[in-house]
């Protein structure tokens, strides 16, 4: 994998991967397949960033007490980020994962929010939360955005204690208000705070007027705080496309639409769903080698 990326121009891999401890740990994928993993791509000169879930329910050893509840009574495998204990469990996990392992980063999957079904869901109503929360409807999204960039803020001190140069990335949800607000994702306020590296906007679109307008937007909004943006191309859906030869150039031209807006680079999602004439593309879109913005610095 890590020789394909090199070959074909990428320059940085993010797998995903289970937690080291706890629960739900798998030690042996480490072991087996990360450890050889970080070794082989570090020789090809490939960064390697970890795709953590945290607030999953591994995160916090599927203790249902830890997770977050609508107020219907429904819960939701998703720990919530204002319970102490919560931050806790997510926090102990870091360290053994990065005392043995010398990755490059940490991406935040897309489960970093308050309830990810809902457009503008009425969470949380945990034990925790129905003693703590606002009961007003504004000041309680406004508390449960503060709580979500509070644990980020811990997560990214607790894991640069132990690694200060690792770089720590979102999968930010888009467009900016419909989905990150939304979920309580104030990505824009993660930028300007310094607590991302860089951004990974989800913007998987078949249509390049869709993707253009949502890249436009984001690109817009992380200006002033001047964060690379990684734009994420949704390789697995225009892959359906392919089948039917309607668009078999189009990862190519999303491609060539995100560098003319000036984005920092791309992500694709993901690497199961790439074809062998997207695997082409990407070669003949990268034969100048790219360089991650922060490594120009």
């Amino acid at each position: 994998m890590a020789r394909e990326c090199y070959e074909h121009g990428l320059n940085i891999v993010l797998p995903k991967v289970p937690w080291l401890t706890g629960s739900d740990a798998d030690p042996e994928y480490w072991k087996d397949v990360m450890g050889p993993m970080i070794a082989e791509a570090h020789k090809q000169g490939i960064e390697v960033h970890a795709w953590i879930f945290f607030l999953n329910a591994a995160s916090v050893d599927n203790d249902t007490s830890l997770m977050q509840v609508l107020e219907t009574g429904k819960l939701e495998q998703i720990g919530c980020p204002a319970n102490p204990e919560t931050v806790r469990r997510n926090l102990e996990k870091i360290e053994p994962i990065l005392g043995e392992y010398d990755l490059d980063g940490f991406s935040l999957e897309d489960c970093f929010v308050y309830h990810r079904f809902e457009k503008d869901p009425a969470i949380c109503f945990c034990d925790y939360c129905k003693r703590n929360a606002p009961t007003d409807p504004d000041e309680r999204k406004m508390w449960n955005r503060t709580q979500l960039t509070n644990m980020l803020h811990e997560i990214v001190k607790e894991s640069k204690k132990y690694s200060p140069q690792l770089k720590i990335s979102a999968a930010a949800r888009v467009p900016y208000v419909e989905h990150g607000l939304a979920m309580s994702t104030d990505w824009k306020e993660w930028c300007n705070l310094g607590l991302l590296d860089y951004l990974a906007p989800m913007i998987y679109q078949t249509d390049n007027n869709r993707l253009r307008a949502i890249a436009e937007e984001t690109l817009q909004l992380i200006a002033p705080s001047r964060v690379p943006v990684y734009i994420g191309l949704g390789a697995y859906l225009i892959d359906r496309k392919l089948i039917s030869h309607d668009l078999p150039n189009q990862l190519a031209e999303q491609i060539a639409i995100t560098r003319d807006m000036k984005a920092h680079g791309q992500v694709f999602y993901h690497m199961g769903g790439v074809t062998v004439d997207q695997w082409i593309q990407m070669e003949q879109a990268y034969k100048e080698r790219a360089v991650p913005p922060y490594l120009k610095r």
